[in-house]
């Protein structure tokens, strides 16, 4: 076990201090070893603490797998953000630029070795629309990739996930951590124009295909016709595999609904599978989603109680297990445990996501 400085504003529910938190009064304000709730690390912020020491885990194989590296997500989303801001009505020239970014990213992802096998860590967040657009695109692309369209087809949908929420720069609602239904029903119509106001935008554009255009105009539209902003329910193809994607990176991030935890929303998506999209696309989703992202704790079935290590390829719900403490609550030392050849053992709850 070692020990790293960690800014505050890094924390994450999950981490474990290394070291008392002491104010400058000599307040105790939180002992060693507890583990960081939500609720605790708005108190270190409340009292001005900038930086703590926490506990780092080392040689227990912990591996994360992300669809995007750290470096490329952040520069994206960030040259992305600075583009729309910039970005009124009747200039679209610096949006082109996108189609670039998106290009970046899809072959980021397709350069990466076994990216057909892979089962990815995909985390519950707040974050604002750029950089869940990236992450729109990302899952958009995997899923192309693993059904063999064509680099134009995949191209398209890139583009059209990095755009497809460029009209809520121009809707004046609230819509974070909000669903629709609470909404009025002056707010609701303001949100639900802004699908039409992108389209509106950009129809005229000739560097962006029909398709993307398509996208942009109908990603909230479901398969009953309950989606937004028409109630159509015959929807270009690659629409709907960004519909998917959409929909399910919204309710981890707590845009227009409640912030939902990983298995929650995949739940979601399997519950409204053939209702609200396409099935197809949902069960190629789901084999590249882990259902517990490493990290996450659990408790089993037996009582007992492990951590995540990493996911097995083909089994995004059975991945390979740290076990904690037994049913009694007592430590178990150095036990791994593989769920994908032990059958015998499920997970029966969360304990804590990360």
């Amino acid at each position: 076990m070692s020990v790293h400085e960690c800014s505050v504003d890094k924390l994450k529910e999950g981490d474990v201090l290394a070291q008392d938190v002491i104010l400058s009064d000599y307040t105790l304000l939180i002992s060693a070893g507890t583990r960081l709730k939500g609720s605790l690390i708005d108190l270190l912020k409340r009292r001005n603490v900038r930086t703590v020491k926490l506990q780092r885990e080392e040689g227990h194989g912990m591996q994360e797998q992300a669809i995007l590296r750290l470096e490329i997500q952040t520069q994206i989303t960030n040259q992305i953000r600075d583009i729309i801001e910039k970005h009124t009505y009747s200039h679209n020239t610096e949006l082109k630029e996108l189609a670039a970014q998106a290009d970046m990213i899809i072959s980021d992802i397709t350069n990466e070795e076994d990216v057909m096998d892979r089962v990815y860590d995909i985390r519950e967040r707040k974050t604002d629309v750029y950089e869940h657009s990236v992450n729109v695109l990302s899952l958009s692309t995997l899923i192309g990739l693993r059904m063999g369209l064509s680099k134009e087809q995949i191209h398209d949908i890139g583009v059209g996930a990095l755009l497809h929420d460029l009209g809520l720069r121009y809707v004046d609602v609230n819509y974070q951590e909000r669903y629709l239904d609470d909404m009025s029903t002056l707010e609701k119509n303001e949100y639900k124009k802004h699908p039409v106001v992108a389209y509106q935008a950009l129809k005229n554009e000739d560097w962006l295909s029909e398709r993307t255009k398509q996208i942009i105009l109908n990603h909230h539209e479901r398969q009953d016709g309950s989606g937004f902003p028409t109630g159509a329910d015959d929807i270009p193809f690659e629409c709907r595999i960004v519909q998917v994607c959409d929909a399910f990176d919204e309710l981890l991030c707590g845009l227009c609904c409640r912030h939902e935890k990983i298995y929650e929303a995949i739940d979601y998506m399997k519950i409204n599978s053939v209702r609200k999209f396409d099935p197809r696309i949902v069960e190629v989703f789901l084999q590249f989603t882990a259902v517990y992202p490493v990290g996450t704790y659990v408790k089993l079935n037996t009582g007992e109680t492990a951590v995540v290590l990493h996911q097995n390829s083909g089994n995004p719900d059975r991945p390979m297990l740290r076990m904690v403490s037994d049913s009694e609550g007592n430590p178990i030392e150095d036990e791994i445990r593989d769920m994908s050849r032990i059958r015998t053992i499920y997970i029966d709850s969360v304990e804590q996501t990360v």
